[in-house]
Formats: C-alpha cells, sequence, structure tokens
C-alpha cells in the first residue's frame, strides 16, 4: 500500500495499491502515515485517527490543548545501533 497526500484536493490523502495504481481509499488528512497492522495514522480536527485501509476511522484520540493549532509532521524514527 502508498499513502500520498492528494494534490489536486487539500485535506485528503490517498491510500493506493502500489501493484496496480488502483486508489482503495481516501482519508481527510493532509498528513499520513502508512502504520503497521494495515492501518494509515492521520492528524484530523485536532485530534490523532487510525483509519482501516478502506478509509473508515478505528480510533480517534484528541491531541493536547497545546499541539492542535501547530503544524505536524508524521514519520517514524530510525533504529540505532
Amino acid at each position: 500500500m502508498l499513502v500520498r497526500s492528494d494534490s489536486f484536493e487539500l485535506g485528503q490523502t490517498r491510500i493506493a495499491e502500489v501493484a496496480t495504481g488502483r486508489i482503495v481509499a481516501t482519508v481527510p488528512t493532509e498528513a499520513a502515515y502508512l502504520s503497521g497492522n494495515d492501518r494509515v495514522l492521520g492528524l484530523a480536527g485536532g485530534a490523532a485517527v487510525l483509519y482501516d485501509l478502506a478509509g473508515r476511522p478505528v480510533e480517534r484520540r484528541p491531541l493536547p490543548g497545546n499541539l492542535d493549532v501547530r503544524s505536524l509532521t508524521l514519520g517514524r524514527l530510525a533504529p540505532t545501533g
């Protein structure tokens, strides 16, 4: 799977199958990261939202008040050692 922000629709991220290029879902977030267990982690509406690969929200956690107005970036830290 591939997660990519949509340059045509601001505030949307597309989830696509790499082998076919087929868009399987769109989630309402500008920043998204493909996490483990076939989930997509995104930031939307002052919350961190976990979506399934069909674009359905699975879990939503509000961000602390001092973070919801800042620009946040999702990513993964590389292991050290």
